[in-house]
């Protein structure tokens, strides 16, 4: 399996587990009254890692990539319907005892 794969396979396994992200609160669930087809985001940008050697702007990209969804380009998502976790939200132990 790439390095890379392993990497972000781990990533969402451990924002699974974790039961509380410090930088907001946990998605809402689907609002049922809504017929249409609505579109969520689970958005993760982890630059700063214990032992691997840090990235340059997967965190900022990540907060880029969170803001265009929120433009008209991006298809307008509400801000309710965007989960983003950025490096400590991820790969802060406590968040998991």
């Amino acid at each position: 399996m790439p390095k890379n794969l392993s990497i972000l396979i781990g990533c969402l396994l451990m924002a699974v587990l974790c039961q509380s992200a410090y930088g907001q609160a946990p998605p809402k669930p689907r609002d049922t009254t809504i017929t249409t087809p609505q579109t969520f985001a689970m958005i993760m940008g982890v630059s700063k890692y214990k032992y691997v050697r840090p990235l340059t702007y997967a965190d900022k990209d990540a907060e880029m990539f969170r803001d265009f969804l929120k433009s008209p380009g991006g298809g307008k998502l509400s801000e309710d319907n965007i989960y983003t976790l950025l490096n400590n939200d991820i790969t802060n132990k406590s968040c998991c005892s």
